[in-house]
């Protein structure tokens, strides 16, 4: 069975910038992928193609079987949501919601039906009547949403549509779309430069960096076997440490999670570092705890459980040990450190 939707070996050229650079992958039917990574990266870039609203310059985008490498955006079969809502502020919700049912020609009682579908749907059924302007942020991008779904469209694109929200309300929303796709089964794909957001929300998440690909992978993959430094420093909080030397090009740059830092006494298979304690900061269920490594001037942070606080002394300039199992070390080569 072929994918639902294949990319092969996209490029994009913004004069000398290289935006994207031999993008290949496939996504399921019902999948959320979420395109990860820092500004610039090409994640945007890479969504905005596959809707038709950036050209292809090489490469080919098949959707369901059918190539639609250059096909115009109208001809594409998907809804999309933006980061800035982008309802026309001149009508009311529920005309918003109705405008793609209007362009198909849809009978009244047909779009009566759905537009209030959709409105008890992402649960504001009583602002129908509103303008845009009248709404919360929140409100506003749920509007979008059922407006993006209303064609029941085979792909739904998200452009950071949380990105502009209040941490409360980015919490709420992300937990409406990802309960709203999977109740659809709706193939979708967003962008976020949230890695959080990712983690929570995605089935696979592509990291990209530079216009290129570094990882695809489930949330739990990502973040327990990252492929490469950049990976495992952009998921998630990571310790970097040159422990083990060699030479040039073999793996000797050590990565370790704070959360898997222990000041218990030794197990077996453990790597035992002295350290000094340079400060703590309480994190509610743990000490957030910044060490010296006696040996040299790097520096660590460890997460400890605040359980576990009682038989350490972590008093600032206090003298220890940390113990890290060898089993929760990646290994990264010389020249992926930058």
């Amino acid at each position: 069975m072929k994918p639902f939707l294949c990319l092969e070996n996209l490029n994009k050229q913004f004069g000398q910038f290289t935006a994207l650079n031999d993008i290949s992958l496939t996504i399921e039917k019902g999948e959320f992928i979420c395109f990860l990574g820092p500004s610039g990266c090409g994640k945007t870039t890479l969504l905005r193609m596959i809707a038709g609203l950036e050209s292809c310059e090489q490469g080919h985008i098949w959707q369901n079987g059918a190539n639609i490498t250059h096909l115009p955006p109208e001809k594409r079969d998907f809804g999309i949501v933006f980061q800035s809502y982008a309802l026309f502020p001149n009508l009311t919700v529920f005309e918003n919601i109705a405008i793609g049912l209007r362009q198909q020609r849809a009978s009244k009682v047909a779009i009566e039906q759905q537009v209030n579908h959709w409105l008890e749907t992402i649960g504001l059924p009583e602002i129908g009547d509103k303008f845009p302007g009248q709404l919360s942020g929140g409100q506003q991008q749920r509007v979008a949403l059922a407006r993006a779904l209303i064609l029941s469209p085979g792909l739904l694109l998200l452009d950071e549509p949380l990105s502009a929200l209040d941490a409360k309300v980015r919490i709420h929303l992300r937990e409406t779309i990802r309960t709203l796709q999977k109740q659809l089964g709706i193939t979708t794909i967003m962008v976020t430069h949230d890695q959080e957001e990712a983690m929570a929300m995605a089935d696979r998440i592509v990291v990209m960096n530079h216009g290129v690909v570094e990882q695809i992978g489930t949330p739990e993959a990502i973040y327990q076997q990252p492929a490469s430094r950049f990976v495992a420093g952009f998921i998630g909080a990571m310790n970097f440490l040159d422990l083990a030397g060699g030479k040039k090009g073999q793996p000797h740059i050590i990565g370790v999670r704070p959360e898997d830092i222990h000041l218990t006494a030794s197990a077996p298979g453990s790597l035992q570092i002295p350290v000094r304690i340079e400060r703590t900061e309480f994190q509610g269920p743990l000490l957030r705890v910044e060490c010296q490594l006696i040996d040299c001037s790097s520096t660590l942070r460890a997460d400890i459980p605040i359980h576990q606080i009682t038989t350490a002394n972590l008093t600032p300039g206090t003298e220890t040990c940390i113990w890290i199992e060898h089993r929760r070390m990646q290994h990264f080569r010389q020249e992926e450190v930058v």
